[in-house]
């Protein structure tokens, strides 16, 4: 069983106040009677040891801490802030490429659908209600083949013209 000692909240300022190890160095053979109590008192010892441990290891870890040079955080400083600048700047320049590459994708899927009606291009929905009967035929139909060529080039341009610029971004930009 554990008891507190009425002295050890003197042992514990005797030793908070010193600097250094040791009960010497921390001001404990300045009271002798003291010295002699913590000798004797088992609860004075342990807090006199854990004290004496835990300063210890706090000098000890204070001596081996780094501290980076002042020209080094000014630096790292100048360049967060730099960085933060920029992506503040840039965020309306995303926005208005992804709107524009909305606009355009809508542009080629309106100028799709216009050239091929005036091209005489049956509508896209015939040609989705049979899209079942395609894959199920063993040879597409041949009347069917040259509407299906010119959706096929009409698609592939367009999708061309859309993400061509979008990898070219993407394969051009810094980051």
């Amino acid at each position: 069983m554990r008891r507190d000692c009425p002295r050890s909240a003197e042992v514990a300022a005797v030793l908070a106040g010193g600097i250094g190890g040791g009960f010497q160095a921390r001001g404990l053979e300045a009271d002798g009677d003291l010295q002699q109590h913590v000798a004797s008192c088992p609860s004075c010892a342990d807090l006199a040891l854990v004290m004496t441990s835990f300063q210890s290891e706090r000098d000890r870890s204070r001596r081996a801490a780094t501290v980076p040079s002042a020209g080094l955080v000014w630096w790292r400083a100048q360049l967060r802030q730099r960085q933060a600048a920029a992506r503040t700047a840039a965020a309306p320049v995303t926005i208005v490429h992804a709107f524009t590459l909305a606009l355009a994708l809508a542009l080629a899927v309106f100028m799709a659908w216009t050239v091929g009606r005036s091209v005489g291009l049956p509508d896209v929905a015939t040609h989705l209600a049979a899209l079942p009967a395609w894959f199920a035929a063993a040879a597409p139909d041949a009347s069917d083949s040259p509407a299906l060529v010119r959706y096929g080039l009409i698609l592939a341009a367009t999708t061309w013209l859309t993400l061509g610029p979008v990898a070219l971004y993407f394969a051009l930009r810094r980051e």
